[in-house]
C-alpha cells in the first residue's frame, strides 16, 4: 500500500484529524494579515462607488459563521464522505488564498467614515470593523466559504434535494453580497472568489463521481 493510500484510509478512518487544520489556519491567517498591513494594494471598481451601505446585511456577514460551521458539524457527525470532501475544500482554498495574500496582500477603502444611521445594526458593524482588517481581501474567503456550503449541500445526501437547496443557495448569495453592502471588500474580491471556489469545487467534491454512482 502506498503511502498516499495510507493517509486517504486513516483520513477515512479517523475524519476529526482534518479538524487539526483550522488552528493551523488561524496562526497563518493572523501571519499573512500582520504582514499585509502597509503594503497591501487597494482593490477599488467603479462599481464598488454604485453599491451602497446597507448596515442590514451585516447580519448575513456574521451569519457566515454558523452557515458554514452548522453544516461541518453535521456533515461530521452523518455524512462523512461529505465532510472530508467539504474539509478538502476548505484546506485547499483557504490555504492557497493566504499564499496569494502573502504574495499580493490586498486592502479596500469602501468603509464609511461615519454612519448616517444609529442602530444595532450599523453598531454590529462597527464592531466588525473594529476586530477585522479590512487585508486579505481578494479572494473573498466568505464567498469561498459560503459557496463551500451550498457544495457540500448539493454532495449530501440530505440537503440535496430542492426544499434544501433552494434556501441555502439563497443564504449563500445574501452572504456573497454581505460583503459588498457592508463596504468589507470590493466587487472584484467577489469576482475573483467564484471561479477560484468552483475550480476547486471541481477537484475536491467531483461532481461527476456522484452522478457516476447514482446513474448505476
Amino acid at each position: 500500500m502506498s503511502f498516499f493510500n495510507r493517509i486517504r484510509d486513516f483520513i477515512y478512518k479517523y475524519p476529526i484529524v482534518l479538524v487539526l487544520y483550522w488552528p493551523i489556519y488561524m496562526v497563518i491567517w493572523f501571519s499573512t494579515e500582520n504582514l499585509a498591513l502597509g503594503r497591501a494594494a487597494v482593490i477599488h471598481s467603479a462599481i464598488d462607488d454604485a453599491i451602497p451601505f446597507l448596515e442590514i446585511f451585516v447580519v448575513f456577514y456574521y451569519l457566515w459563521f454558523p452557515f458554514w460551521i452548522g453544516m461541518a458539524l453535521y456533515c461530521f457527525i452523518c455524512e462523512k464522505e461529505t465532510f472530508i470532501r467539504y474539509m478538502a475544500f476548505f484546506i485547499l482554498t483557504f490555504t492557497v488564498a493566504n499564499v496569494i495574500y502573502f504574495v499580493f496582500p490586498t486592502t479596500v477603502d469602501l468603509r464609511p467614515t461615519a454612519f448616517e444611521r444609529d442602530n444595532i445594526f450599523t453598531w454590529l458593524t462597527g464592531y466588525l470593523y473594529s476586530i477585522d482588517n479590512p487585508t486579505n481581501a481578494c479572494p473573498s474567503e466568505h464567498v469561498i466559504g459560503a459557496l463551500a456550503v451550498v457544495f457540500a449541500a448539493w454532495d449530501s445526501k440530505r440537503f440535496r434535494r430542492a426544499v434544501w437547496m433552494i434556501p441555502i443557495t439563497v443564504v449563500a448569495i445574501l452572504i456573497c453580497l454581505s460583503i459588498l453592502f457592508t463596504k468589507q471588500h470590493s466587487f472584484w474580491d467577489l469576482v475573483a472568489a467564484v471561479p477560484y471556489s468552483f475550480a476547486a469545487w471541481l477537484i475536491c467534491f467531483k461532481p461527476w463521481r456522484r452522478k457516476k454512482t447514482e446513474g448505476e
